[in-house]
């Protein structure tokens, strides 16, 4: 019994143990055999790599918030058009006190979804996979990855588009934001 329990205990003790604390050193593997930092040089990659990744979704990220802006504003022009019985050709002129209370269905199309589910599913997987090497725990992927955040979100909001209210109204009964 007493030798089971010292084999248990050596076994525990052992380096491949994943360790649970932030900590600065090479690793064995990042998610997958050939993605490591067991040299210097590996390590680098690994985080160059990681880091490009969490940039990449900060992208993405930017990309599905223009396409759901883009959704909206269509949306409300849709049912700015069904509600007036305006023909579609026409341009969609705004107007300071338009409130629009029954919505109807409003159709994407095929290529527009198709494209929004496929960002959807890059930044979900992406999203994972960064989360996951950040969960080895060690701290040079872990600023890899919040420098790469960083550089993305910073890059990709740069351009910021302005807020453009479609739906106002001057009575404060109506509504509130």
């Amino acid at each position: 019994g007493a030798y089971f329990s010292y084999l248990f205990l050596y076994y525990l003790n052992c380096s491949n143990m994943m360790k649970m604390y932030l900590y600065f050193g090479f690793v064995n593997e990042v998610l997958f055999g050939n993605l490591n930092g067991k040299t210097t040089i590996n390590l680098v990659m690994t985080c160059l790599f990681l880091g490009s990744l969490a940039m990449v979704e900060q992208f993405l990220k930017k990309l599905s918030s223009l396409l759901d802006s883009k959704m909206n504003k269509n949306f409300i022009k849709y049912i700015h058009r069904k509600s007036s019985g305006t023909n579609e050709n026409q341009p969609f002129k705004e107007s300071s006190n338009m409130l629009v209370k029954q919505l109807g269905y409003f159709s994407l199309g095929y290529k527009m979804h198709l494209f929004r589910s496929l960002v959807f599913t890059m930044r979900f997987v992406i999203s994972y996979f960064v989360m996951l090497a950040v969960m080895t725990f060690n701290a040079y992927i872990f600023i890899a990855v919040a420098i790469g955040a960083f550089v993305g979100h910073f890059i990709s909001t740069i351009y910021v588009i302005p807020y453009e209210e479609v739906v106002t109204c001057n009575d404060s009964t109506c509504c509130c934001a």
